[in-house]
């Protein structure tokens, strides 16, 4: 199987087919420990990957039974699960060595032995019981006999062009794979599915999961141009699972396919004081090689790379200009929307010392990733003494309820001229300059 965009960080045709596997062995333990051991071997080409196991024993427990047949020391097939209290001592284990312990724990049989087992082609348990205090007046010794019962998933993972399943003579055949974790460097939003397969009277389903093991689209009854476009998980892998309905019949998969965009729509809007698009706003983004990708005026929806860098630029014509050049804009949202408003006559709220204030930039940063912003903003006759920063915007009114005062030579790459100022910012969510109320200076008093 392969996936449409290469580079994703996988192989592109390494998969895994999963089938069911269950067995039950039996062994014979005899001396005072009645040891003995079992080994599973997985069919040719799989491995183990989960798994429960039951183990259960009988013979004469010593409370209450016997042998079946004292003469040949048959314990009989009355098998029970094996954690009863042997001889007031403990009970079996699949690994090796004689627990030590003195009391039963009911819920020993059976265990998950998964962690034990996973990527194995085979192993080995160990069934045994504690030494008998009473001596056997049947002459039988200590004999005992074992049955594991094995109930597993087993797997096949590998290199495979073509997925092919039959259903064993006899017994319906189940098998399942899946694929390893899809995860591309650049995602913009996931588009669609489709595989390439032959029922043969069976069926097949297929389901996407998130890494979280969450089914997220259910892909069986549209197996050609399954729409993944509703999936926002940045990672995914898909399960497949063939049923087959006859004996020596099953349905094969040949390819599937599974494709993505790497770019992503990115919505600018550019508002008046009045919260309209401002159709005079000249809207300019640029590629990291500084060459133009797109040009608009007031509003745009264009689709951008995703995790590129890019330059964006705007410019208002207010007085004599207002300019924002915003430097290393790093697109790492899908479905991005940039908000800027720009207010020439500002009337909202005031510090109670500032009489005149230049037009007004903001921006909605919240969602935005960028390295800094140059400001160029129209003094419009402002003497401008300091710079003003609102920390608290509303687009919708145009208004500040919050402003701080920024010392303009502290501000990085500050300068002005007879018709602007200009500085850089890191964070946003408006800016303009400012002249102060002079304090009330008393010169040449006459008494």
């Amino acid at each position: 199987m392969y996936y449409g965009n290469m580079l994703v960080e996988s192989k592109s045709n390494l998969s895994e087919v999963f089938d069911s596997y269950f067995t039950s062995k039996t062994c014979s333990g005899s001396a005072a420990g009645g040891i003995c051991e079992i080994t599973f071997t997985a069919p040719s080409g799989y491995e183990f990957y989960s798994g429960n196991l039951d183990l259960e024993a009988a013979g004469d427990f010593g409370f209450g039974g016997t042998y079946t047949d004292t003469t040949s020391c048959n314990v009989g097939e009355i098998y029970e699960r094996f954690n009863v209290t042997i001889e007031g001592k403990c009970y079996g284990t699949y690994s090796p060595g004689i627990d030590s312990c003195t009391l039963t724990h009911i819920d020993t049989w059976p265990k998950n032995i998964s962690a034990d087992i996973k990527g194995k082609t085979s192993f080995t348990l160990q069934a045994q019981v504690n030494s008998k205090v009473n001596a056997d007046t049947a002459g039988c010794g200590f004999y005992y006999s074992f049955r594991a019962n094995l109930s597993a998933e087993i797997r096949k993972q590998g290199y495979v062009d073509r997925i092919f399943e039959e259903a064993e003579e006899g017994r319906k055949h189940n098998a399942w794979m899946k694929t390893i974790l899809i995860k591309p460097v650049k995602l913009g939003k996931w588009e669609t599915f489709s595989a390439e397969h032959m029922l043969n009277n069976g069926k097949i389903a297929y389901e996407i999961y998130d890494s979280s093991n969450v089914l997220l689209v259910n892909c069986t009854a549209t197996p050609v141009n399954c729409d993944l476009s509703s999936i926002t998980s940045d990672s995914i892998y898909m399960k497949i699972t063939l049923f087959a309905s006859a004996p020596l019949q099953g349905p094969e998969v040949y390819k599937i396919n599974i494709t993505w965009n790497t770019s992503t729509p990115v919505v600018i809007n550019s508002y008046n004081s009045s919260y309209n698009i401002n159709p005079s706003t000249r809207i300019e983004i640029y590629d990291k090689l500084n060459n133009l990708v797109v040009t608009a005026y007031g509003n745009i929806t264009t689709y951008l790379e995703i995790y590129e860098n890019y330059t964006y630029k705007s410019f208002t014509p207010v007085s004599s200009g207002l300019e924002v050049r915003i430097y290393n804009l790093n697109i790492t949202k899908q479905n991005l929307i940039i908000e800027e408003q720009v207010v020439e006559s500002y009337s909202g709220y005031l510090p109670n010392n500032i009489t005149k204030i230049t037009p007004v930039y903001a921006l909605n940063d919240s969602e935005l990733v960028f390295e800094k912003a140059k400001l160029i903003i129209p003094k419009a006759g402002v003497n401008v003494q300091n710079v003003l920063h609102c920390i608290a915007w509303d687009f919708a009114n145009a208004n500040c309820s919050q402003w701080e005062f920024l010392d303009k030579n502290n501000l990085e790459g500050y300068g002005e001229n007879e018709t602007h100022i200009w500085f850089n910012v890191t964070d946003f969510e408006a800016y303009a300059g400012a002249s102060s109320q002079p304090d009330l200076v008393a010169r040449n008093i006459i008494f």
